[in-house]
């Protein structure tokens, strides 16, 4: 998907990443997400710590990738499933 396809999922608080960042262990995948809670962005690195920030810079070629992908995020176990991967 572009990103223009997973902005509305993003901004719902759905967890996007991009098929390139995706490993075999999906447990440590980095991720970006929304919180209307908080009203910040949730990134979550690789090494599983979550970082709170105002907005994200995108660069080019992100924001003409095609691979975006949209998941769904537990709140509870904070475990990430992708709907369409």
């Amino acid at each position: 998907m572009k990103f223009s396809e997973v902005v509305e999922q993003l901004m719902a608080g759905k967890p996007v990443i991009r098929q390139s960042d995706r490993t075999d262990d999906q447990t440590t995948e980095p991720f970006i997400r929304y919180s209307e809670l908080w009203d910040t962005f949730l990134v979550v690195r690789n090494d599983g710590n979550t970082v709170d920030v105002p907005s994200i810079n995108f660069n080019g070629e992100m924001l003409y990738a095609d691979d975006w992908i949209v998941g769904t995020f537990h709140p509870v176990t904070g475990v990430c499933s992708y709907e369409n991967s």
